[in-house]
């Protein structure tokens, strides 16, 4: 109304230009992964069932660490200082968990970093 108002006399039509509203938004969609081959691959032609935890949903999830991603992934688990696993007083786990460095971080399905 004031645009209206201000723009002339009145019964005076003001023709705004036309816009068109787009969206190429496919959310934390990742297309390629880097980690499930060691090659840019597509994930649809990878032989095995991996999930994608994109950058963009790490921030937008306000994940700081590992222990985050956990809560937020199928099929994962930590050890040592990844999750809360018991130690007796000489360091050994409780729970008869590997204490392998390389497999810390394990996600089940995909081999460890060697």
């Amino acid at each position: 109304m004031a645009a209206e108002a201000g723009a002339g006399g009145a019964g005076e039509t003001i023709t705004l230009s036309p816009f068109e509203v787009v969206s190429e938004n496919k959310g934390y969609f990742a297309a390629n992964s880097v980690s499930g081959t060691r090659l840019n691959s597509k994930i649809e032609d990878l032989g095995q069932s991996i999930t994608v935890m994109t950058k963009d949903q790490m921030q937008d999830f306000a994940m700081l660490d590992i222990n985050d991603m956990f809560d937020y992934m199928a099929s994962t688990e930590g050890t040592n200082s990844y999750s809360q696993f018991e130690t007796d007083r000489t360091g050994a786990v409780v729970d008869k968990v590997s204490l392998d460095p390389n497999n810390a971080n394990r996600v089940r399905g995909i081999g460890n970093a060697n």
